[in-house]
């Protein structure tokens, strides 16, 4: 058997998008990127993405340095569509040094503090403080003054 053909990287930036890397950041095979009209999402030195995560950006997705963001993890800062009232898209930050594991998904309007850590699978929709590692869904704060190496 012949081994799969490497997947695509895809980033789709709409006209009046930006993307802004700043340093060296690496995307894996199967990462899908969307940046829409109006948006920024920005990545920081020594940033990591790997393979098939995907990163929806209509407002602002903010990626610190030395992120990894794990394989098959979500970022979207947008519902594409109104449930009830209030914002459809609210910018993400997430700190230096943060690790999302595999599959988490990350909703608009959080913030990750520095260094935290996103458990696998984890649904995040509120903010993560500072070195926390969080797990869950919703996500909610497991351990406290951790480190990831």
């Amino acid at each position: 058997n012949d081994p799969a053909p490497a997947q695509a990287v895809v980033i789709a930036i709409a006209p009046g998008g930006r993307l802004e890397v700043s340093g060296r950041v690496e995307f894996a095979q199967g990462v899908s990127i969307r940046v829409e009209s109006g948006a920024l999402l920005s990545f920081s030195d020594r940033t990591y993405v790997n393979h098939d995560a995907v990163i929806k950006c209509a407002c602002r997705v903010q990626v610190g340095r030395e992120a990894a963001i794990s394989w098959g993890a979500q970022i979207m800062d947008t519902d594409y569509h109104a449930l009830q009232t209030g914002p459809i898209s609210q910018p993400i930050r997430i700190g230096d040094r943060v690790l999302i594991g595999s599959r988490a998904i990350l909703l608009k309007g959080i913030t990750v503090g520095d260094g935290a850590v996103i458990a696998a699978g984890s649904v995040v929709t509120g903010d993560v403080p500072p070195a926390a590692l969080v797990g869950g869904n919703p996500a909610r704060v497991l351990r406290e003054g951790v480190t990831w190496q």
